[in-house]
């Protein structure tokens, strides 16, 4: 009796010990994640001195200002810096000003535009909330999640990144890795190729982008022969190379837009590109259909400022124009391709261009053409006067968006006045005024650095760089000369 109690009593302790077991090995609690560690203590304010900002005065200037920002604004503050105009001496800082003022606002499918705010003793840094160019929508990029800011982040060549204790707060304060960035290579990196149409949200496909984009339903105005839509023939287009070229000027649901067609080829190889044979597009639904090769549009942001596409003929959207198709005269000497979209701003800073047209005065009695053709023809490109004022009141939204950043149209365009300083060659002077050094530091740093002076060395003895050569060379420059790290400017 005694072993059957006994017996009893050691099952009963084995089934305990396995329920507990049992629930050892179901028990999902994990562990509390360590605390972060803790931020650094806010350091002093620096003063910028004359003639130079330094990455320590430039980062103090940023914590400074975001600190005394409430939360909401302090997450969504990004910060754009054309301070390296101010320490390479360059003298038109008002201009310079109003070229990221611009390009910030041509980035942006918000209805209103937004100055930003200046801030430093030499205002040569903007401050902007991200909110107010939408760059904090969401967005899918090359199959990622990611807010347009951080699209700007990750394809910004340079990548500079701050661990001084103030990039370690103005980076918490922000939420962000990346807060700042350099003007010139902003606008040259945001305003162009993928990057561009990926914060603008332009569609691939060119029927999208009219029908959906822009709300334009071309073939029904054609159909209708609606009064906003505008035809025009010129001869001979400088920027086209002196070939003929097709203008298209509509009004859509979003607002103005214009086209172009543009051909490789003219008429005397290749008859379907030629105007005064074939003036019509397709929607005319003609027999003397133009047989263009690419298509340029320009069309009125929801702020008023202009956004800009290119497109081939097979309807595909294109990061840039062939120069045999269209070059940019303006500025052929530094590049004469032009990129979408930082090179229409730098033809397009008055507006929509207008133009006279020759198409009707052309047909208009010529044998070889149809009664048909002849009638259309009138209607769709026998109103020059509509057209220019069509045009001129567009212009006129235009002009007073841009007033808004007290921007002058009959000057150059300031984007492209800041982005030439890095589409040129580039000397120590410039290179060391983007890395907040002076020169004499940057080469005395240079001098020191084995893998800088294999990179970039030129440099020393007063030659120079290109800006990819740059970019090549930043991560060793970087690291080599100790850059952005807490010591920096001591």
């Amino acid at each position: 009796m005694r072993f059957v109690i006994v017996l009893i009593a050691l099952l009963s302790v084995v089934s305990l010990n396995q329920s507990c077991s049992q629930e050892r090995i179901i028990d999902n609690t994990q562990p509390t994640p360590p605390a972060p560690p803790p931020l650094p203590p806010i350091p002093p304010p620096v003063t910028p001195l004359p003639g130079l900002v330094t990455f320590e005065a430039f980062e103090s200037e940023m914590l400074t200002d975001a600190t005394g920002l409430p939360s909401v604004q302090q997450e969504n503050a990004r910060f754009i810096t054309i301070c390296d105009q101010y320490n390479s001496k360059y003298l038109n800082l008002p201009a310079m000003r109003r070229a990221v003022e611009k390009a910030v606002n041509q980035l942006s499918l918000e209805s209103d535009v937004e100055a930003g705010q200046w801030i430093g003793a030499f205002d040569c840094t903007l401050r902007v909330d991200q909110r107010d160019y939408g760059w904090d929508d969401v967005i899918t990029y090359r199959g990622r999640k990611m807010t347009k800011w951080q699209v700007i982040e990750a394809t910004d060549p340079l990548r500079f990144e701050s661990f001084t204790d103030r990039g370690v707060l103005l980076k918490a304060l922000t939420d962000t890795a990346r807060p700042w960035v350099h003007g010139a290579n902003f606008i040259e990196n945001a305003m162009n190729n993928e990057t561009y149409y990926a914060i603008m949200e332009v569609p691939n496909e060119l029927n999208t982008f009219l029908d959906q984009y822009l709300g334009c339903n071309l073939q029904r105005d054609f159909d209708d022969f609606n009064e906003d839509l505008f035809l025009a023939g010129v001869r001979r287009s400088l920027i086209a190379l002196q070939k003929n070229r097709g203008i298209l000027f509509t009004q859509c649901q979003e607002g103005a837009m214009s086209g172009t067609y543009d051909v490789i080829l003219e008429g005397q190889t290749s008859p379907e590109r030629s105007l005064s044979i074939n003036p019509f597009p397709i929607e005319a639904r003609t027999g003397r259909t133009f047989g263009h090769d690419a298509s340029e549009y320009i069309f009125t942001l929801p702020n008023q400022m202009l956004g800009y596409a290119l497109f081939n003929a097979a309807g595909n959207r294109e990061n840039f124009a062939p120069t045999n198709i269209v070059t940019d005269n303006i500025r052929a000497n530094i590049d004469p391709t032009i990129r979408n979209a930082r090179s229409c701003s730098s033809c397009h800073t008055g507006g929509f261009i207008e133009v006279s047209d020759f198409i009707t005065d052309h047909v208009r009695g010529n044998p070889n053409f149809e009664a048909d053709d002849i009638q259309k023809a009138q209607a769709y490109f026998g109103r020059n006067q509509g057209m220019r004022a069509a045009i001129r009141q567009a212009n006129l939204k235009y002009q007073a968006a841009v007033q808004i950043l007290q921007i002058d149209i009959n000057s150059p365009d300031p984007i492209n006045e800041l982005t030439d300083q890095i589409r040129k060659e580039m000397d120590a002077r410039q290179i060391a005024a983007i890395l907040f050094l002076s020169e004499q530091d940057f080469i005395a740093r240079l001098r020191a650095s084995p893998g800088g002076s294999l990179a970039v060395g030129q440099l020393i003895s007063g030659g120079t760089v290109s800006f990819q050569d740059f970019i090549l060379a930043a991560p060793i420059l970087v690291s080599d000369l100790n850059l952005f790290q807490e010591d920096l400017g001591q």
